[in-house]
Order: C-alpha cells, then structure tokens, then sequence
C-alpha cells in the first residue's frame, strides 16, 4: 500500500507485497514523523511483482494510459502480466478463470491505479520505497521461467533515482531501498537499509521496518515496545 497525505506521499514502487504491507503496518508511525497524518491509498505498485532490472523502465511506462492492449493473459495456470515488462499482476489470476467482462474490469482497475500513482506522485515530498527483502520471492514467484530479478545493484539505484527525478522535478523525491545482504551484488556504493532478518514468509517484522523508516527520516525515534499499527 502507499500512504498520502497532505503534502508527503510514501510510495511502493517494488519488488512485492511486502513495502506495500509494511507501509501501511506504520501508518501512524510515520504521520508522527513526518507532522501530517497519513492515510492509505491503493496505487499501481502496491500488490504486483516486479523484475528489479525493470523498475526504471516501470516508472516511465506510468506516463501512459493502461489500454486493452496493455494486459496480456498468458496461458496456464499463469496470472495477467504487463505486456513489454517483467511484471506480474499477481493476485488477479488464474488467467483461465479471467472472462471478457472480468478482463474490462481488470485494464479499467489499473488504469485507476496508475492514476492514483501519479496522483501520489504530484504532492510536494516524495518517499519511493523499493524493497527485495520479502523472503518467499525466490521460492514463490509463480513464473520462475520468466527470470524474474530480485538483486539490487549500483547502476538500478541509480537509474530508478534519476528516472524519478526526470519524471518528477517539482519538489522532492527521495529513495528508501530496503535490502537483504544476500541480494546485493558487490560492491555496494549506494545506501541500503539492511533490517535483521525475520522468519516471515512475505511480511517483514514491523518493528525493524519502523526503525529503518525512522533512519531514513534522519530520526532514531521508533514505536513504543510491543506497539504493532494494524
């Protein structure tokens, strides 16, 4: 999920479920950081997954409207994928159950969606969260054949930095990059939120993403013990 509030948007933009969870897990945590409340917003990115070596090209293709043409339905036990792009609409599946009305409904809801992106995407500060912490990406990912990328390098931060800032010049951008050490290619010159690793299978621990949240907002100020927002 992505957060909205008055002038400061907090923005999913990848890999899987997991920013988009954890986001909305520390709603009120980051209200009080930021000094506005914060509420929920369904936007593109927040359910899908994503190929890592796509997200600069995912973020230009937000320019343009979704269409008819836009969504293919592979055959299969397969689930809609964006055509030209790494990118999988996850819970929107199985394709064979997906009828002609179904489909309409499908193109209309991420066209919506990629209205509510950029709409996140006009306010004045803006958090885009990149994340591949989400431990069940490797085993889960439903179309290993399709390669999905799930590393981070020097040259995606880079290029998803600039692709925003290119995108978005008005005000602020700024990149959180929430990693696993394991996920990284080396070196690593750009800078990587590590949280410790948890035992979930897509969630993440709340607490540790409420201190990276915290760091990242130049704060060491973190929830009270055993406060979990739901």
């Amino acid at each position: 999920m992505s957060l909205r509030g008055t002038g400061t948007s907090f923005i999913s933009i990848g890999l899987a479920c997991q920013p988009a969870l954890q986001l909305y897990r520390n709603r009120r945590h980051l209200s009080s950081l930021v000094g506005e409340p914060l509420a929920y917003r369904s936007s593109f990115f927040n359910w899908l997954m994503v190929s890592a070596d796509g997200i600069p090209r995912l973020r230009e293709r937000m320019m343009a409207p979704i269409e008819t043409g836009s969504i293919g339905l592979p055959a299969g036990e397969k689930v809609p994928v964006l055509l030209g792009y790494r990118a999988w609409l996850y819970h929107d599946g199985p394709n064979a159950k997906i009828t002609r009305k179904k489909f309409r409904q499908l193109v209309a809801k991420y066209e919506h969606l990629r209205q509510n992106f950029l709409d996140l995407c006009s306010l004045r500060t803006r958090h885009f969260v990149l994340c591949n912490t989400q431990n069940n990406l490797a085993a889960e990912h439903p179309h290993l054949s399709d390669s999905m990328t799930i590393t981070f390098d020097d040259r995606l931060i880079a290029s998803t930095r600039a692709t925003v800032d290119r995108l978005f010049p008005a005000g602020r951008n700024r990149l959180l990059i929430v990693g696993r050490a394991d996920r990284l290619e080396r070196p690593q010159r750009r800078r990587v939120r590590l949280p410790p690793a948890d035992a979930t299978a897509w969630e993440g621990d709340t607490a540790a993403w409420a201190r990276v949240l915290s760091r990242h907002l130049g704060t060491r100020q973190a929830p009270p013990r055993g406060r979990r927002d739901k």
